[in-house]
C-alpha cells in the first residue's frame, strides 16, 4: 500500500519524511481552488502515492510565504531601480497589444485566521489582470479575439498594496515593449491613477 507523502522538516515533520517541491507547488495550487481532501485526492492520481489532506494544509500558507517572500526580494530590488526580466514571448504574441484591469471587492472573513470562530469581519481585496490582446481563427474560418497569457495579481488590503505587485507583472509581460497597452476598470479615482502610474513610460 502506498505510504502518505508527508510534508517538508521546515513545515514541522521528522527530518526523513521528504516530498518534492514540485509535488508541494502542486498540491498548493489545488488547495487554493478546492477543498483539501479533493485536492489530496486529485493530487495523489497525478503523483501515484497517497497526498494526506493534512499535507496539502501545511503546503499552502507554506507556499503563501515563500511567494511573499520572493515578492518583497522583487520589490525591494525594483526599489533599487532593477526591473525584473520580461518573459519569453512569441514573436506574434510580442506584437499584441497589452490590457491591464482593476478592481475590488469586499470579502467576509473570520478575525482569527484558521479558526470557525468569532464575528466576521469583511476585508477588502484588490486584484488586477494582466493579458496580450490577440487574434486566432477557428476552425471555421473567422478570426476570434484570443488572451494571452493571462495573469492574475491579487492582494488582501488596499490599492496601496496592489500597486507594486501589478507593476511587477507588468514589466514581467513586457510592458515596456508593448506596442500598444489599455486599461479597463471602474471609474474610482484611486484606481484611474494607478493606470497613470503603470501605463506611464
Amino acid at each position: 500500500m502506498p505510504q502518505v507523502a508527508p510534508v517538508e522538516a521546515a513545515l514541522g515533520v521528522p527530518p526523513q519524511q521528504r516530498t518534492s517541491g514540485e509535488i508541494q507547488v502542486r498540491g498548493g495550487a489545488l488547495a487554493v481552488c478546492a477543498p483539501f481532501a479533493p485536492a489530496a485526492r486529485v493530487l495523489s492520481g497525478y503523483g501515484g502515492s497517497v497526498v494526506s489532506p493534512r499535507a496539502g494544509w501545511e503546503w499552502a500558507p507554506a507556499t503563501g510565504r515563500h511567494a511573499m517572500e520572493h515578492l518583497q526580494a522583487e520589490g525591494a530590488t525594483g526599489a533599487q531601480g532593477h526591473e525584473p526580466t520580461p518573459e519569453p514571448l512569441a514573436a506574434g504574441r510580442a506584437a499584441w497589444p497589452l490590457a491591464l484591469g482593476a478592481d475590488g471587492v469586499m470579502g467576509p472573513l473570520r478575525p482569527e485566521g484558521g479558526q470557525p470562530q468569532g464575528q466576521i469581519r469583511w476585508r477588502e481585496s484588490k486584484g488586477g489582470v494582466l493579458a496580450r490582446l490577440g487574434q486566432q481563427r477557428t476552425r471555421p474560418g473567422p478570426l476570434v479575439p484570443r488572451l494571452v497569457p493571462r495573469r492574475l495579481v491579487a492582494v488582501l488590503g488596499d490599492l496601496e498594496r496592489r500597486t507594486p505587485c501589478l507593476g511587477l507583472d507588468a514589466l514581467r509581460q513586457g510592458s515596456r515593449g508593448a506596442p500598444q497597452g489599455g486599461w479597463l476598470s471602474e471609474g474610482g479615482r484611486g484606481l484611474w491613477r494607478l493606470c497613470e502610474e503603470e501605463c506611464s513610460g
